[in-house]
């Protein structure tokens, strides 16, 4: 009896040591497999399963969630990201506007009249953009742009360009610094010019958008999501112009009633802190400055274009690129690396010292308009005056 029950208690130890082998190979087999396809546990919407790896791989990530609004109303991963974890992985992640749009239905809706919805809609029909390696187009072009992405759902936008990380912080959106993302630099100063304007300095100091306007003060009153809502003639890059006048190169036109129901936005906006009249007379007078430059571009375009009517502006085949080598384009369009040294002026004068003059001036940066700026704007007319006499002297010969 003592020999039956020792051979079965052998027995049912040699049957549980062969499961935990079976069960510990399995466990490998598993742990070898790619993670992002194993399924999804969507037992808790918190994302317990999420949680289990990227506390690990991305905890920086996790802080910033646990920081968020989202994290306090109970807003997990699967609710933005879905519960596919192989789609979750193909897409890198990201997360459409439409999607934010299930909750954020009145801010899509504001985003999609926005000049930020049609940012990458805009570049993709450039020829500036298709003459650019596609390195350069994607970090030098698409960074910036793709806040207006059409998305595989049919939404536009790219939220998290400006609520970003994890925190999707509307407060972070609101600081001036997030705009510096992408309004900055020589052909979009407007970063350098409301650092340098009083109402940049006085927010600098103390930080108190009840004292001194940010960017969204001004360009999103009242939280709207259309960055476009008051702006007239001094919009991104080359601005407007009124209907009825002649723009020097291709730009918006803005009908006069349109102008006026915008410009009253603004000044209702402004009088926040200022009266009436000092408000207008400070947009007038920016208005001032941006028809100034005006005239000096349209100057230095007709004497390009007279060049071309003559045909002074010639190249060598092997330099030539354009589906249509005889066509002159200035302005919004213009690609620098293919134009005579003449164009070339022109470009530097249309895309950067124009574009700081009048920026500079409706964000009240004097540094930008006029130290910076204005000379630079008068010294590029001078030379393309010159490089156009010497032109012509030399044909003429």
């Amino acid at each position: 009896m003592t020999a039956r029950w020792r051979f079965l208690g052998s027995f049912v130890v040699g049957i549980s040591l062969a499961l935990v082998a079976v069960v510990a190979v399995l466990a490998r087999a598993s742990d070898d497999q790619d993670p992002h396809a194993r399924p999804f546990d969507n037992s808790e919407r918190m994302g317990s399963h999420c949680l289990d790896c990227h506390a690990e791989t991305n905890p920086g990530l996790l802080d910033q969630w646990r920081s968020s609004v989202h994290f306090k109303r109970d807003v997990g991963c699967a609710d933005c990201h879905g519960t596919d974890h192989s789609k979750i992985f193909t897409s890198r992640g990201r997360v459409s506007a439409g999607v934010c749009a299930r909750c954020h239905e009145r801010a899509y809706g504001e985003f999609l009249h926005s000049k930020h919805a049609l940012a990458e809609e805009r570049l993709r029909s450039s020829v500036l953009f298709e003459g650019q390696p596609d390195a350069v187009r994607e970090e030098a072009c698409l960074k910036c742009h793709r806040v207006g992405l059409k998305n595989d759902d049919g939404s536009v936008g790219r939220c998290n360009y400006c609520h970003m990380g994890h925190r999707f912080s509307a407060a972070e959106a609101r600081e001036p610094e997030s705009c510096a993302l992408c309004h900055v630099g020589p052909d979009y100063p407007q970063w350098e010019a409301y650092k340098s304007s009083k109402h940049g300095i006085l927010y600098q100091l103390g930080r108190d958008e009840k004292t001194a306007p940010t960017c969204s003060t001004c360009h999103m009153p009242g939280g709207t999501h259309d960055d476009s809502a008051n702006l007239t003639i001094g919009t991104a890059l080359n601005g407007g112009i009124l209907e009825g006048e002649v723009p020097p190169v291709r730009m918006d036109a803005i009908s006069p009633d349109d102008f006026r129901a915008r410009r009253s936005k603004m000044v209702a906006t402004c009088t926040a802190c200022h009266s009436v009249r000092f408000s207008e007379d400070a947009l007038a007078a920016a208005d001032a400055v941006k028809a100034e430059a005006n005239q000096y571009l349209a100057e230095a375009a007709e004497i390009i274009r007279g060049l071309h009517r003559d045909g002074l502006l010639k190249k060598p085949p092997d330099e030539i690129k354009s589906a249509n080598p005889h066509a002159l384009i200035l302005g919004p369009e213009q690609v620098f690396e293919e134009g005579s040294e003449v164009e070339q002026a022109f470009y530097r004068m249309f895309r950067f010292h124009y574009a700081q003059v009048f920026k500079g001036a409706y964000h009240h940066s004097p540094t930008i308009t006029n130290r910076e700026s204005e000379p630079n704007l008068k010294q590029d007319l001078s030379l393309i005056k010159q490089m156009a006499k010497q032109l012509r002297e030399r044909e003429a010969r």
